[in-house]
């Protein structure tokens, strides 16, 4: 009994975890990855820490050489998801 209680706590405390790590910098390293792949001539990356919606991605903005800006998804955390890479970010309904 006393280890069945250790161990939801310590499930708990691991879910709880997962869902508050900082994502950044491996977002921005996916995303450098996904734009060389696209040919982009990127200025600079910026992605947020956070998985907000908890689906494996988290929000980037892509600042172009030419001064346009861009906005994707990328993978931020490669060791709890198969995905890897950026999309499109998904259409929100309000």
């Amino acid at each position: 009994m006393k280890y069945a209680v250790l161990l939801a706590v310590l499930v708990c405390f691991s879910l709880a975890f997962a869902g508050c790590r900082d994502h950044k910098a491996q977002a921005e390293k996916q995303a450098h990855t996904f734009a060389q792949q696209l040919g982009l001539e990127v200025e600079r990356i910026v992605c947020v820490n956070q998985d907000s919606d908890r689906d494996g991605y988290v929000s980037c903005t892509f600042k172009l050489k030419d001064g346009e800006t861009t906005a994707f998804e990328c993978v931020g955390d490669v060791w709890m998801s198969s995905k890897e890479g950026c999309r499109e970010p998904k259409a929100s309904v309000e």
